[in-house]
C-alpha cells in the first residue's frame, strides 16, 4: 500500500517494485536498497535518504516535463509517498489526489499544478515548457517568496481565459492555505516531499480529466 500510486496521467493506482523505484531515483547506496528490502519484508520504516532522492528526482526539469520520463516521475512520487505515509492511515487515501488533506506543503504543491494548468489552458495547450520548469525549485523550498508573483501573473494573464471551474479550484486551495496559516516561508525536506506529492497528484488529476473529456467527445 505504501508504494501504490496513480500514474502521472491519472491511471488507477498500482504498486511499484523496489527495483523500479531504485532505478528511477538513482539510488546507488546499498544501505538504502537493503533498507527498502527490510521495509518490504519486515515492515520497518523506509530509509530516511529515500525521501531526499525522491525530492531531487521530482525537482529535475527533465523528469517533470519529458513524457518519456513519466515512469521515473511515478516512481519518485511512489518513493515519496512511501517515505511520508508508511504504515499510516492516510496511505491508501494518498494514492491519488486527496482534496481532504490540508497539509500546507501539499496544498502549495497542488496550487503550483493549478497555475500550470491555467497557463496551459490559456495557451490552448500549445506550450512546450511551462512555468514549472523555472519555478518548481523555488516554489517547493520558499513558497511565501515565490507564489505572490506567480498568482499575479496567473490572475492577469492566464486565469481570465480558463473558465469558472479552474478559478474556483484555485480560490478553494488558496483559502485552505490561508486557513492553515498562509504560505510557509520555507519548507523542510519532509515538507518538500509533501509539496511534490501534492503537485504530482493535482497534475495527474488534470490530465485524467482532459483524457475523459476527449474520450467523451467534449472540449477543453
Amino acid at each position: 500500500e505504501g508504494v501504490r500510486i496513480a500514474s502521472p496521467y491519472g491511471d488507477p493506482p498500482r504498486p511499484l517494485a523496489i527495483s523500479a523505484i531504485v532505478e528511477a531515483v538513482g539510488v546507488r547506496n546499498p544501505n538504502i536498497i537493503r533498507g527498502l528490502l527490510r521495509t518490504a519484508f519486515m515492515g520497518v520504516r523506509p530509509p530516511i535518504a529515500l525521501s531526499a532522492r525522491g525530492v531531487a528526482t521530482l525537482r529535475n526539469p527533465n523528469v517533470l516535463l519529458d513524457p518519456h520520463q513519466s515512469w521515473r516521475l511515478q516512481a519518485a512520487a511512489s518513493a515519496i509517498k512511501l517515505s511520508l505515509f508508511h504504515r499510516k492511515e492516510d496511505a491508501e487515501r494518498m494514492s491519488a489526489l486527496n482534496t481532504a488533506f490540508k497539509g500546507p506543503a501539499y496544498l502549495c504543491g497542488r496550487l503550483l499544478a493549478i497555475l500550470e494548468e491555467a497557463q496551459l489552458r490559456a495557451a490552448n495547450f500549445n506550450l512546450n515548457r511551462t512555468l514549472v520548469e523555472r519555478f518548481y525549485g523555488a516554489a517547493s523550498t520558499a513558497p511565501a517568496a515565490t507564489f505572490g508573483g506567480l498568482i499575479r501573473l496567473a490572475t492577469t494573464a492566464h486565469l481570465p481565459e480558463t473558465g469558472k471551474e479552474l478559478n474556483l479550484l484555485m480560490e478553494e486551495v488558496m483559502w485552505s492555505i490561508d486557513e492553515a496559516g498562509g504560505f510557509p516561508r520555507t519548507l523542510s525536506l519532509a515538507e518538500q516531499a509533501e509539496f511534490g506529492l501534492g503537485f504530482y497528484h493535482q497534475r495527474a488529476a488534470f490530465r485524467a480529466q482532459r483524457r475523459r473529456s476527449k474520450d467523451e467527445g467534449g472540449t477543453e
